[in-house]
Formats: structure tokens, C-alpha cells, sequence
């Protein structure tokens, strides 16, 4: 008996010492890792493969919509789609990676999409005098098939509704010419571009894009296919002549609002493309006390007021229009293919110390502690519709997120924009993002479910107490905001888990069907509210703070019956307000 037991034993192991781990293996149909594509939208790769174990794309890069994300050994076919026009001045270049993994051992095979622009240009930027004239833009129209001069395509002119209807003449000798017609798909063209007189003795500008049409008689946003990159039109004006800038003003500070309670929390506001003459004449002022009240015209920073120091920096610009040459005080430039603005920070930053009592000095403990709690806006003087907020997420102090934020908010006029303007933008951006630490609640079918990478990057971002205006938990009752959808005050609000939100359209849940933070319309829901309630009373109390639910009730009463039953309709119902692009997501800056 024993014998047989110990041969039957034997028989185990030598089974179990037969079977070895699966080699991951990822092998390429046709071994092609890079394709092209055209610029259009829905341009589309089959990609097929065979993997030896399960495999997974941890991330899909903005742009593409892929098939399939994940799956089992065996072969597989990608069907890749390009999601936009490709209406940059360049190829872009979306990768992503396909890895299989057993154990600690994995095989990754990376995939480029090239996808090439559908125009280019060699010049962005182009002067003329105040009497105005022709400019003729020179551009190459990447087209789809070859040209032979009988079959140009169909082009528009697009300019911003700051300058353009005053600035841009319609007369009928605007022509689209081609001088150099080949058999290639890249055809060269010129537009010649009619300039009106400028009556004006200012300099004035205007942003520009060639647009593809989908047909002649296109007349219409909803048929533009693809465009250029912005280029920008420059005219003198009447007795123009060259002069040193005037920067006496630059760098000036200028207190708008003192604290009565706390410690104060610092708020320092300037602008970007404003001129010497702006300053001169009070627009750069003009602008920061409309900031300023833009500031403080919602909840909960209407009750919040009297704890915030506001302060205006002066910045002087050269030139008061944005291109990626363009002279201003802090460099903006905006994106041709999103919401996103960009700035130079350590300009910003410098700014932000000349006002007294806010420093990076460790050595006076208060001013260190203040400047990096600053939130900054940056108005930039132009009606786009754009912005963007650069987040320091920094260590926790009392339990509250911390670190200085910076917020690009334009000067976008709400009746140019479906109306969203300048102030709700400055609510998303600068109180949302930037001083309450919040996340985008907005999501968009094309961005898919978010990926493991993501999670993880969220997960951190939920460690250091910010973004806790979403969850990844489909359960109510198990969100960072189930006690506020617990408590009766808040029914009016409807409170829940629903899905779609850092902009992902599956995985991430936010409170409210709608609310600033996902439309830019409809108030900060409660979660937000009370957010952006303890980084104030923490910055106010010099990080030291201790949170009691009970305190924020009863702060936050007033907005009970702003935001209950007696409402015709709830600011927090799941409705689209306008068809505007999203803004663009927050730049992270990690680090004390």
C-alpha cells in the first residue's frame, strides 16, 4: 500500500513538473508596427494579431477610438479609428501598446497611427498697414487624392468675431489660386484676403483658419471637415509709428479686497495681452474688478467672501494678440485643436511675489504657507472660448488639499459663445479647478472607459485629497459624498453615482446629472460646495483646521432654498445647455 501510494505520488509531481508557464507572445499579422493615414476623422486601421497568453491596452491615446481594449490568447482583429480632423500643422503621431503578460513575464509590441495633417503652412503671422489691402496667405491642402487643377476643394474662411467682421472684407476679388498643381495629393495654394482700413489709431488683430468645406454651397460650422492652424492678420493703425513700451505700470499691485475674517486667503489676478495704452487708459483695471466680481458671484464663495485678500498685478504686454510668436507678458498660447491655453508659470509666479506677505521664502513660515496656497487667474484679453488651470496637488494639511493654482481664463463674451462667457468660465476654471481642487465632471463618448493608468493616476490624485468630486464606486453609498446624499437637506439635489465624469464616459461617477464643473451652467452641487468649504477654512486658519460636517450645514444653509423644490427646474437635472467643446482637463503639478 505504501509502495503504490508513493509511485502514485511520484506520478503528481512528474505531471506537475511538465507543464511550464506560457512565453506571452504578441505576433503582428503583416509585422507592421507604423501606418498613415489621412486627416480626416474616422480614418480607420485593421490591425490583426495573435497572442499567446491574455493582453491588454492599458491606454488609448486622445484621438483614436480602438475596438477592443483587452482580451483572451488567440487571434484578434483592432479596428483603430482616427476620432477628429487632424487640423494642426503637423503629422500626429497617436501610440499605444498592446501588452501580453503571464506572471511576471510580458511581451509588448507598440503601434503607431500616423495621421497627416490635412494642411500646412509655412507663415502664421502676417502684417499690414492701417490702409489695409490684400494679404495672400500661402498654404498646402494635403488633399485625399491626387490634383490636376479641375477638381480644387472646397474651402471657406473662418475668423473670430472679436475683429474679423470689421477687420475682413467680402469683396469678390478673394481667389483661390493654385501656382503649383501636381499629381501628388499635396497641392500648393494661395488665398488672396481682403483687408479693410483701419479707422482705429490702436493696432488691431484677428485669428484666421482656412477651412475644408464639405461641399461649394457649405455654409455652415456643422461643414467644416478640417481646417488649418490659426494664423493671425496684424494691422497698424492710423498714425502708427514704432515706440518703446511703456513698463512703468509693470508689476504694480493693486489691493481690491482685504479679509475681515481668518488669516486671509491670497488671490492674485492679472492678464495677459494687454498694452501700455490698456493700462493707460484703465481697461487692464476695468477687467481685473470684473474678475474680481466674477469671483465671488456664486456659492459658496459668496458666503466665503469676507475670508479672501484679492490682490491685481499690472502685466504689460508688447503685443495683444496670441500666436506662437506673439509678445505678451506671459506667453499664452492657445491650442488649434482644443480648449487648452498655456502660460509661462515662473513668469506668473514671479508676479505673484511682488505682492507683500506671499513669498517661497520657507524662512517667514505665514508667506511660504500663503504662496503656495495662492490661486492665480490669468485673463487673457481675447474672446475665445478656452481655458485651462495648472493644479499643485501637494501634501494634505488638516485633511485638505493644497498647493497654488494657476487659471487661464479669456475675456469670452457669453453671446459669442452660446452663452458661456468669461465668468462661468472663471467659475470652472479658477474656483472649480483651482482653488477647490475639483475634477471634471464632464465626460465624452469617445473617450471610452478609463483605463487601469488612469485609475491609478486618479487613485493618487484621491490620496492627496483633491478631485473628490468624482469616485470610481457606482454605489452612492460608497462615495467620498454619500453622507451628503444621506442628509434630507440635499434631496432637491438628487445626489447619486452617475456614470461619466474626469471625462471618461464609463468608470467614474459624479454627484449631479449636471453642474459647473460638467456643463459650466447650474451652480457648484453640494459635494463641490463642500470642497471648496474646507480648503477655505483650512487656507484661512493657516493650515490648521479641523472639520466638523455640522459647521458646513449650517454655513451652508443659504443655498438649501436657492437650490430647492421652489425652482422651476433643477439646476443638477442631466440637460446639455450648449454644444461647446469641453475645456480643456487640468495640467497636474505633483510636489510640495
Amino acid at each position: 500500500m505504501m509502495r503504490k501510494l508513493l509511485l502514485f505520488l511520484n506520478l503528481i509531481l512528474l505531471v506537475g513538473c511538465s507543464s511550464e508557464d506560457p512565453d506571452p507572445s504578441i505576433l503582428l499579422n503583416d509585422s507592421k508596427t507604423t501606418y498613415q493615414v489621412g486627416f480626416r476623422a474616422d480614418e480607420t486601421v485593421e490591425l490583426e494579431f495573435t497572442s499567446t497568453t491574455s493582453w491588454i491596452i492599458a491606454k488609448v491615446p486622445e484621438g483614436l477610438n480602438i475596438s477592443m481594449t483587452s482580451g483572451k490568447k488567440g487571434t484578434h482583429k483592432l479596428v483603430v479609428k482616427t476620432t477628429a480632423a487632424n487640423s494642426t500643422n503637423e503629422t500626429k503621431k497617436h501610440t499605444f501598446t498592446i501588452t501580453g503578460a503571464y506572471d511576471d513575464k510580458q511581451d509588448q509590441k507598440t503601434i503607431t497611427i500616423e495621421q497627416i495633417s490635412a494642411f500646412t503652412m509655412d507663415k502664421t503671422s502676417y502684417k499690414i498697414d492701417a490702409e489695409g489691402g490684400k494679404i495672400d496667405v500661402v498654404f498646402i491642402y494635403n488633399g485625399d487624392e491626387p490634383y490636376s487643377g479641375s477638381n480644387l476643394p472646397p474651402l471657406g474662411l473662418l475668423y473670430d468675431t472679436d475683429n474679423g467682421p470689421v477687420m475682413i472684407g467680402t469683396d469678390d476679388n478673394d481667389t483661390k489660386s493654385a501656382p503649383e498643381l501636381g499629381k501628388t495629393r499635396s497641392i500648393k495654394l494661395v488665398w488672396s484676403i481682403p483687408v479693410r482700413k483701419n479707422p482705429s489709431k490702436e493696432t488691431r488683430s484677428c485669428s484666421l483658419w482656412i477651412a475644408l468645406m464639405n461641399s461649394e454651397n457649405s455654409n455652415s460650422m456643422d461643414d467644416v471637415v478640417a481646417t488649418t492652424t490659426e494664423f493671425v492678420f496684424v494691422q497698424t493703425g492710423t498714425d502708427y509709428e514704432e515706440r518703446e513700451v511703456d513698463y512703468t505700470n509693470d508689476g504694480k499691485v493693486s489691493i481690491l479686497q482685504t479679509h475681515t475674517k481668518g488669516q486671509g486667503i491670497p488671490v492674485v489676478l492679472t492678464g495677459d495681452g494687454f498694452l501700455d495704452s490698456h493700462i493707460a487708459a484703465g481697461t487692464f483695471d476695468d477687467v481685473m474688478k470684473m474678475a474680481y466680481k466674477y469671483l465671488f458671484s456664486v456659492e459658496p464663495m459668496k458666503s466665503l467672501k469676507e475670508y479672501f485678500d484679492v490682490y491685481s498685478v499690472t502685466a504689460v504686454s508688447k503685443e495683444n494678440y496670441f500666436t506662437a510668436n506673439s509678445e505678451t507678458a506671459f506667453s499664452l498660447r492657445f491650442s488649434s485643436e482644443s480648449t487648452e491655453i498655456k502660460g509661462d508659470r515662473n513668469r506668473i509666479m514671479s508676479y505673484v511675489q511682488k505682492v507683500e506677505g506671499l513669498s517661497p521664502d520657507q524662512s517667514d513660515e505665514t508667506a511660504h504657507f500663503k504662496y503656495y496656497n495662492t490661486l492665480v487667474i490669468v485673463i487673457a484679453n481675447t474672446d475665445r472660448y478656452a481655458g485651462t488651470c495648472e493644479v499643485q496637488m501637494s501634501t494634505p494639511m488638516s485633511g485638505v488639499s493644497t498647493g497654488f493654482s494657476v487659471a487661464y481664463v479669456p475675456m469670452a463674451v457669453a453671446i459669442n459663445h452660446q452663452g458661456i462667457g468669461m465668468e462661468d468660465l472663471l467659475h470652472h476654471e479658477a474656483i472649480g479647478h483651482g482653488f477647490g481642487k475639483l475634477d471634471d465632471e464632464y465626460s465624452y463618448v469617445e473617450s471610452g472607459r478609463i483605463s487601469e493608468d488612469e485609475l491609478k493616476d486618479l487613485e493618487k490624485q484621491y490620496n492627496l485629497q483633491a478631485y473628490l468630486n468624482t469616485d470610481v464606486k457606482s454605489d452612492v453609498k460608497q462615495t467620498h459624498w454619500a453622507h451628503l446624499a444621506a442628509d434630507a437637506h440635499y434631496k432637491a439635489e438628487n445626489l447619486g453615482a452617475y456614470e461619466g465624469g474626469h471625462t471618461y464616459y464609463k468608470g467614474v461617477y459624479r454627484p449631479t446629472g449636471n453642474s459647473i464643473m460638467n456643463d459650466n451652467t447650474g451652480g457648484f452641487n453640494a459635494p463641490c460646495r463642500e470642497l471648496i468649504y474646507k480648503r477655505a477654512m483650512m487656507i484661512a486658519n493657516g493650515g490648521k483646521f479641523t472639520y466638523k460636517y455640522e459647521d458646513f450645514l449650517d454655513f451652508d444653509k443659504p443655498t438649501w432654498s436657492t437650490y430647492g423644490n421652489t425652482r422651476s427646474e433643477s439646476p443638477w437635472q442631466e440637460s446639455k445647455k450648449h454644444n461647446l467643446p469641453p475645456l480643456a482637463r487640468p495640467r497636474v503639478i505633483y510636489g510640495d
